[in-house]
């Protein structure tokens, strides 16, 4: 059929006339290619090389379209075609090589409400297979705002973006998510709002002021991990497991772990079972500190037993507990205050220093070698409106051979002059 001349026309034209006139049956066809014995070769090839603004194929149908289908594929093969590389390959193949810019494949359906726009459906069990597999190996460099795979949802208010369901309960080796990179390298986050660098995973949500931007339930979890981060290479001394950095915070909770309800185990654990050098936990940056605390511990409990316990029992011949005041003036290095509490009874203690299985050795050592004036040891106490009953210093032995010494001792042999001790009972 030769039709040079058309313009506006139909080249050829098979016309089932009207429904008043006869309507084919389910096994109908208004035109039927009949190939059945080739192995080879092309069933029907559509030459538009010039075409610009045209179709080489158009479909259409009006709103009855239900069960029925625009474009009906179907092949009986077990196999497929061979996924080798090789130009063309895929039972549908769609080539557009040469393209650089524009759309390959557009599905529009604006007026979508509750169906799906693309639907890959699978039976099979294969361990090997991929339902949607998108092969980008020779792509190096994306821009910025591109991607390889990207969704775009501005108009959004609920619902979810991407939403991945697993809802079976024989998941165990297997991953809802996985992600994989062999990247070494990866540039650090810096420059103006952490814009520069990269990551294996990027989030972000530079407009949000309020809620959540990742969010993990997992309401029925016993002896599961909600979180881990693993790692079996010998870190460097600059490299950090999990870092946060909030350069213009001034107020605010960095971590925040709250279990209202835990009776037992541990809120925060921390283990390092080797280390030599290192510090386990470490705040030492601050240089502003006022009426702020590095550390802030309270219970309100009234049956507390060791709220604070450390154990060193392995120490040798060095300090278990080491508090440096080099600039202290007019403070206090440590204060223990009752405050305005009035309940300590007989045998209370605010201090209490045990060692009663130590033969020797010295329980309090106080060091003050170049101390001038002032006092190693200064007891202000009983006012005088109090009724005394009690005493400013106690000393009490049980033993019955004392030292030739002194059990109580106090020695000044290089004193030439002065007093050594000095009782003032001036309104005695």
């Amino acid at each position: 059929v030769n039709v040079a001349g058309l313009r506006s026309g139909t080249g050829v034209l098979i016309d089932s006339g009207d429904t008043n006139t006869g309507q084919l049956s389910s096994t109908g066809s208004l035109l039927t290619l009949i190939g059945t014995t080739q192995q080879s070769g092309t069933m029907l090839d559509i030459d538009v090389e010039k075409i610009e603004s045209g179709r080489a194929i158009r479909v259409t149908s009006g709103s009855s379209l239900g069960s029925g289908a625009l474009l009906d594929l179907n092949t009986t093969t077990a196999t497929g075609h061979a996924d080798n590389g090789a130009h063309g390959d895929g039972i549908v193949r769609f080539a557009a090589n040469a393209m650089q810019t524009g759309t390959a494949m557009k599905i529009n359906t604006k007026g979508l409400t509750n169906g799906k726009a693309l639907h890959i459906s699978s039976t099979a069990s294969s361990a090997s297979s991929h339902l949607l597999h998108i092969e980008a190996n020779a792509q190096s460099n994306l821009h910025n705002m591109s991607g390889v795979v990207e969704i775009s949802s501005d108009a959004m208010q609920t619902g979810e973006v991407l939403k991945l369901k697993n809802n079976g309960n024989t998941l165990t080796t297997g991953r809802v998510l996985h992600i994989q990179t062999g990247a070494k390298n990866i540039e650090e986050t810096n420059g103006h709002s952490f814009g520069d660098g990269g990551g294996i995973i990027d989030v972000t949500a530079n407009t949000l002021k309020s809620g959540q931007i990742i969010r993990v339930v997992a309401n029925a979890i016993t002896s599961a991990n909600i979180i881990e981060l693993l790692t079996i290479n010998e870190l460097h001394a600059d490299s950090k497991i999990m870092y946060i950095h909030a350069s213009k915070a001034v107020s605010g909770t960095m971590i925040h772990v709250k279990a209202p309800e835990m009776i037992g185990g541990k809120l925060i654990h921390l283990e390092a079972s080797k280390l030599k050098t290192g510090t386990i936990l470490d705040l030492t940056d601050n240089t502003a500190l006022t009426s702020g605390k590095l550390v802030h511990i309270k219970s309100r409990s009234d049956a507390t037993e060791n709220p604070i316990r450390i154990e060193l029992d392995n120490i040798d011949d060095d300090v278990g507990i080491l508090m440096g005041y080099k600039y202290c003036h007019t403070g206090t290095g440590l204060l223990i205050d009752s405050q305005s509490g009035d309940n300590l009874k007989e045998g209370g203690k605010l201090l209490s220093l045990e060692a009663d299985n130590q033969a020797r050795g010295t329980i309090l050592y106080i060091k003050a070698s170049e101390l001038v004036s002032g006092s190693a040891i200064t007891i202000d106490a009983l006012s005088s409106t109090a009724t005394v009953t009690g005493s400013l210093l106690e000393l009490n032995t049980a033993t019955a051979s004392g030292n030739i010494e002194g059990t109580v001792r106090l020695a000044a042999n290089a004193m030439q002059t002065g007093t050594a001790m000095k009782i003032n009972t001036k309104g005695l």
